[in-house]
């Protein structure tokens, strides 16, 4: 059975609900905005203290009260769709500013009050709270926005990853089509050497895929740390060995300062990863007759330090990234594809650290491994 809500029916009995007693209660802001002779807020429902934190006893003190606490991106539009509510009906939403600081989205809908004339004299509408609603939307936004924008990068990784597969793919198909047509012709030595090249291109095919793969692993949780005391001196002096061909070749002067004290409880082997990737980025980006220097900065703390090329300041946010577009070209010219120091961020990144650059172009670079409690030194393990 409908409820009665004609004038003739208000309160007039059991089951007949007071038209005045409906709106007091529902949970949207009913008002009613006269224009003449003064501007003025003539009813404001109750909800208004529960929406906004102001009861209708503050609007009717300050009759700009809206005006005043609407977000200030807000502000000129939500002043033009007021005036214009002088001339039609219209529904917008906007952010305001609770009394408590909250923000809160009013979906406003106004029509209007005419006389007898037929003019307007006043504004009458429903402001519904629909804050949820919005930042619903918002979040939905946002969330197309970051798959958009991965969906982008990924796209920019696939294709520079695709550009640095393609030398060593190039090279070893020039290669193989060498040993097919020349076969015959070719010495026992000749013929080793191009085995030995094609080889080489293979492997740096394979080092690629493997660290992309191994960045993906880590990323997912995939791999499991194997953590033991280590001799931070010994790990690096081993990554300094992996190098010195390139170190030798290019006149750099490697200078490991770690003491033999230092001990961090970590994996071993991807530690040894990192410190590899970061010295042989220190080697590609110092020109001949550099310097690379390794050094324990703190007791939780190893940095590898060059003299180099170094970068603008603007590159950096994007090195540690295997999505990143990133391109550096050492000082020999040659690109690279970034992976290493990816991977590097990732290995750090599970032992609970990271790693933090600071560079200066044509000053050189410092990157810093850090691992909160990964020092041993002063829990006499060392």
């Amino acid at each position: 059975m409908a409820t009665n809500l004609s004038p003739q029916a208000r309160g007039t009995g059991a089951g007949v609900l007071n038209i005045n007693e409906l709106v007091e209660r529902a949970p949207d802001i009913i008002f009613h905005y006269q224009h003449a002779p003064i501007p003025v807020f003539s009813y404001v429902s109750a909800a208004s203290g529960c929406v906004l934190g102001y009861s209708p006893e503050d609007h009717y003190r300050n009759p700009s009260l809206w005006l005043e606490i609407v977000e200030a991106r807000d502000r000129d539009w939500f002043s033009t769709f007021w005036i214009q509510g002088c001339l039609k009906e219209q529904c917008e939403t906007f952010r305001f500013v609770a009394r408590d600081g909250r923000y809160v989205w009013l979906e406003i809908a106004l029509s209007l009050a005419h006389d007898i004339h037929g003019d307007v004299v006043a504004m009458q509408g429903i402001a519904r709270d629909v804050t949820g609603r919005a930042k619903m939307m918002e979040s939905l936004m946002e969330s197309a926005a970051r798959a958009e924008k991965s969906v982008e990068l990924k796209d920019k990784f696939v294709a520079l990853l695709a550009h640095d597969l393609r030398s060593p793919i190039g090279s070893t198909l020039g290669l193989l089509r060498a040993l097919e047509s020349g076969w015959g012709e070719m010495t026992a030595e000749r013929r080793a050497e191009v085995f030995k090249n094609t080889i080489g291109a293979m492997e740096r095919m394979g080092k690629m895929v493997d660290r992309l793969l191994d960045v993906n692993r880590l990323k997912n949780g995939r791999v499991e740390l194997d953590r033991m005391p280590a001799a931070m001196r010994a790990l690096t002096e081993a990554g300094i060995a992996a190098h010195r061909h390139i170190a030798a070749r290019k006149r750099i002067t490697v200078v490991n300062e770690i003491p033999d004290t230092k001990y961090w409880y970590v994996d071993c082997q991807l530690i040894m990863e990192v410190i590899s990737n970061l010295l042989c980025n220190a080697l590609k980006f110092t020109p001949a007759g550099g310097e690379v220097r390794i050094r324990g900065a703190a007791p939780d703390t190893i940095e590898v330090v060059d003299n180099g090329i170094g970068m603008p300041p603007e590159l950096t946010p994007y090195l540690f990234h295997s999505s990143s577009v990133a391109i550096r070209h050492d000082t020999e010219g040659e690109r690279g594809h970034g992976l290493g120091l990816a991977l590097s961020r990732e290995i750090v990144s599970a032992h609970g650290g990271e790693i933090a650059v600071e560079s200066s172009l044509d000053k050189g670079s410092c990157f810093a491994i850090v691992i909160p409690g990964a020092g041993l030194e002063d829990k006499g393990c060392a």
